[in-house]
């Protein structure tokens, strides 16, 4: 199974949203933590995901998104949003958001030390606890340009994970690379981790870091065998194709459409039978053609946003020092492009049963 943690900046724009949405299934997550969470539910990522939020107060809690295929036991979350806890059964998974900047260190030090072992001592065990800490666990986990100064370091961190059996799931599979997380004018850190109990350590196979559009954090994604993955069922494919007219407003697509249909329509058996000329030669070539055109688009896609990565990671090599307008620069671009392509989502092609149903496939944009 696929697991991740996401700080996603309480985004709460349809839009957003909807990125955040296709991030996740495209990653074929089956658990998803998040953190600065400003909902109590979600339309949108309810509709491919159980959605188990807890705002709190201050509208940045936590939430914990669990694929349907996966049974939860039961869940519980702190009054203040900060740590929430589902029980799959064999597992719990714990969602975790550290207060942050210096103002709160006092608070942040009785978090570490009081709340988050209060709470785990209640948790079934084994644990996976993921989250973003606000916090290194160690020097080595800070990278800094010369002038700056560092980011504030929480010691009780490493104690309260020693205490309560925990081991850092990235220092154990890749202990010589750095790790971190989170970019900023002055520098880096790894300040969101993944640990998980020592029974269940060897479960853990893959841990790495994707640098994305999605939030200002790195996202960690980490492969385990705890739970065996059940596939999902493809829904059954539908008979009857009908064309979304909204594909006519690309320009591309109606200069390929006015060619078809002026050949189709000067073949002989147009005069000599209209209805079949209609059903065996118009309408298979509409939709042959739609079809077409929309898996190029979507492959355009595809390809753009894999460089947007690929970019994104280069930019934030830990061998090189951070270019921090760039990398914002690029970022943002990124976004936006990203937000530009789902708006031109629509226009797909589709399929409907007995009654008219949208099941867009494939994804178009104006380049």
């Amino acid at each position: 199974m696929k697991v991740t943690s996401i700080n996603i900046a309480r985004i709460s724009t349809p839009e957003r949203l909807q990125l955040l949405l296709n991030y996740c299934v495209s990653n074929e997550f089956d658990v998803i933590c998040l953190q600065e969470v400003a909902f109590s539910s979600c339309p949108i990522l309810e509709s491919r995901f159980q959605v188990f939020a807890s705002p709190g107060p201050n509208k940045a809690g936590t939430a914990v998104l669990v694929s349907k295929t996966l049974k939860v036991q039961s869940h519980t979350c702190d009054p203040d949003g900060r740590l929430l806890c589902i029980n799959l059964g064999p597992v719990s998974f714990v969602s975790l958001y550290a207060p942050s900047g210096r103002i709160f260190r006092d608070e942040r030090s009785t978090f570490f030390r009081v709340i988050v072992p209060a709470f785990l001592s209640c948790v079934k065990e084994p644990i996976v606890l993921m989250g973003d800490f606000n916090a290194v666990d160690d020097r080595g986990d800070r990278l800094r340009k010369s002038g700056t100064t560092p980011s504030t370091t929480v010691a009780c961190v490493g104690g309260f994970s020693g205490g309560l059996e925990l081991v850092d799931v990235w220092k154990a599979l890749r202990p010589r690379d750095s790790g971190q997380t989170y970019f900023h004018q002055g520098g880096s850190a790894r300040i969101d981790r993944i640990y998980c109990s020592r029974s269940i350590r060897q479960e853990f196979t893959l841990i790495t870091t994707d640098t994305t559009y999605v939030t200002d954090h790195a996202v960690l994604h980490a492969a385990c065998s705890i739970l065996p993955v059940i596939p999902t069922p493809r829904p059954p494919r539908p008979s009857i194709w009908k064309l979304n007219t909204k594909i006519l407003s690309e320009d591309a697509f109606r200069r390929q459409l006015t060619t078809f249909i002026r050949h189709a329509a000067a073949l002989p058996l147009k005069s000599v039978n209209v209805v079949t000329w209609w059903d065996s030669v118009f309408k298979p070539g509409v939709k042959r053609i739609a079809q077409s055109y929309c898996r190029r688009r979507a492959s355009l896609v595809k390809e753009m946003g894999q460089f947007y990565q690929n970019c994104l990671a280069e930019i934030t090599d830990p061998t090189t020092e951070l270019d921090w307008p760039t990398f914002q620069a690029l970022r943002e671009e990124a976004r936006e492009w990203h937000l530009r392509a789902l708006m031109g989502a629509k226009i797909r092609s589709r399929r409907k049963e007995q009654r008219p149903e949208r099941q867009h496939r494939g994804t178009t944009h104006r380049r």
